[in-house]
């Protein structure tokens, strides 16, 4: 059986048992998936926005997330404005037109470098990455799943989502459909 305190797959009518191991852990989560990409799922349903979802397997407790690549910003891809306004909200904004030229040259081939260029503290090295992709090719950002930490950033706030949707400036934002969804096994 597969629950999480805010997702129940399982139903009266429907039950899944399911060995966990890590080369299955797909086969476990994309009906998941699936279900959290339909337009109007249930608040059951694990968002795709970056929030943590617990799942118990096997009596086991694992933590996963799931987040759509069109609500993190592309490093290769994002408009001057939406990258400029990232860097100013992680106060790097002298280092926009050192990524432009970098990345209109060779295109970054991974997160790591860009954030190594960003010369973050440790403590916001890893949470700084999972804001940022080089797999949505989008010069904007879908609010909707963008994670709640870039949302901040870029309007330099802090609140619940729509209340950062409306600091955001919208020349920044688009709803796209979900196209692609990264799953993140969460260390325990």
């Amino acid at each position: 059986q597969i629950m999480a305190p805010t997702f129940i797959l399982a139903s009266t009518t429907r039950k899944q048992t399911v060995q966990f191991e890590y080369r299955n852990a797909l086969h476990v989560l994309a009906p998941i998936i699936r279900r959290a990409v339909v337009a109007n799922a249930g608040a059951d349903t694990p968002k795709l926005d970056g929030s943590i979802f617990m799942l118990s397997i096997d009596d086991a407790e694992h933590a996963f997330v799931l987040q759509d690549v069109n609500g993190m910003l592309d490093i290769n891809a994002a408009s001057r404005s939406l990258l400029a306004t990232f860097l100013r909200g992680i106060e790097r904004e002298n280092l926009l037109e050192t990524i432009i030229s970098t990345r209109n040259s060779t295109p970054f081939r991974d997160t790591e470098t860009f954030i190594t260029l960003l010369n973050l503290p440790a403590s916001t090295t890893v949470e700084a990455a999972k804001l940022v992709t080089i797999h949505s090719g989008r010069r904007r950002i879908n609010g909707e799943t963008a994670p709640i930490a870039l949302l901040e950033i870029l309007s330099g706030e802090t609140g619940p989502r729509a209340q950062l949707l409306a600091a955001v400036d919208r020349r920044l934002l688009r709803t796209r459909t979900v196209t692609k969804v990264v799953v993140f096994r969460m260390p325990k």
